[in-house]
């Protein structure tokens, strides 16, 4: 079980569901390791629990097959690889950025994803910028820049200020 789970939940991007699917099939069709039943239980579990439904899966899945062993084997399988692949990349990424060369390029990417932002921030603010609605967006956006970059918001907490100002804001005054 702890090869199928290794090998499959070390391998997946996004939320997991087609690889629970995978999984499930090696542990019910091929092995016969899982009853179908407790493999819907532990997927519906899986759903229910906050943080990576298929590693909640996995150990759903080691438990009904090995109790608290199968859980901590399957937990361990599923997730030890990828974490420590990850943490090799991290620490390849800190030495390989520390490199003039690799430092510019780097500070050259960022460049290019911020014009890209703002260019796609203008985008969607030139309809407003035509009529009278032009202060309502540069007052907004500009208080917007302040309370992210100077005053460290989160953007979440820009989001809801924005939502809080542009619903109190008169739209007589705007249009």
């Amino acid at each position: 079980m702890a090869s199928v789970l290794g090998r499959y939940g070390n391998s997946t991007f996004g939320g997991g569901t087609a690889t629970i699917v995978e999984i499930e099939r090696h542990l019910i069709d091929e092995h016969e390791w899982l009853a179908k039943g407790d493999s819907h239980l532990a997927y519906a579990i899986s759903r229910l629990t906050p943080g990576t439904n298929l590693l909640a899966y996995c150990v759903g899945a080691g438990w009904r097959v090995r109790g608290l062993a199968g859980a901590i084997v399957a937990l361990c399988a599923a997730s030890l690889p990828s974490a420590a692949m990850a943490t090799a990349l991290t620490r390849f990424f800190a030495l390989w950025s520390e490199r003039p060369l690799t430092a510019s390029a780097l500070r050259g990417a960022l460049a290019a994803a911020i014009a890209i932002m703002v260019g796609a921030a203008w985008t969607m603010m030139r309809p407003t910028m035509q009529d009278r609605r032009a202060i309502r967006t540069v007052v907004l956006a500009v208080a917007a820049f302040a309370l992210a970059y100077v005053g460290r918001v989160t953007p979440v907490q820009v989001l809801l200020a924005a939502a809080v100002l542009g619903a109190l804001w008169p739209k007589e005054a705007s249009a």
